[in-house]
């Protein structure tokens, strides 16, 4: 019988970033990132930045995590856009080359409330409500305001602030 000597060889696949998914927006400022796992790996490395080739803004850079997620402990900030990327250590204590970068933006729920600067009983402001294109702006009817005239009606018009809604009209 002919006994032949094989090797086994191992290869590295490339670390796929999995969530938060690519080109996204997410409701959490604090999310949990995950990417797949590979086999013959002793840890990861994730960066998370805001600069797209990540040479400054590293606002997460951990290199001995042992599972293929990380939850996000500091708040993140609020409308901004973050590049994200992950590799592996092997078992020859090597590093492998950086995944592909993926990017998402954080942009949080928040609800303002809007009232006119002259607003009385029976202005009926609110009836009509139209929100800009650009989302940035929202134009607010009271038919029955009396400010002009009895029932001569406003338009009242909002734009975004950072910290929320201000009355420009």
């Amino acid at each position: 019988m002919n006994k032949e000597k094989y090797t086994i060889a191992y290869y590295n696949l490339p670390i796929c970033p999995i969530y938060p998914y690519n080109h996204s927006t997410i409701n959490d400022d604090t999310p949990f990132i995950k990417w797949s796992n590979a086999s013959n790996i002793t840890q990861y490395q994730i960066q998370v930045s805001t600069i797209p080739d990540f040479s400054r803004n590293i606002v997460i850079d951990i290199e001995t995590l042992n599972k293929a997620e990380y939850q996000v402990f500091e708040p993140l900030n609020n409308l901004q856009l973050f590049y994200w990327r992950i590799r592996a250590k092997n078992k020859n204590e090597e590093w492998l080359n950086w995944s592909e970068t993926w990017k998402f933006k954080i942009i949080l729920e928040t609800k303002i409330k809007i009232i006119a600067s002259d607003g009385s009983a029976n202005d009926y402001f609110g009836n009509c409500v139209s929100i800009g294109g650009d989302g940035n702006t929202i134009v607010v009817g009271a038919y029955g305001d009396d400010g002009n005239g009895s029932d001569s009606g406003s338009v009242y018009i909002y734009g975004m602030e950072q910290v929320g809604m201000k009355q420009k009209y």
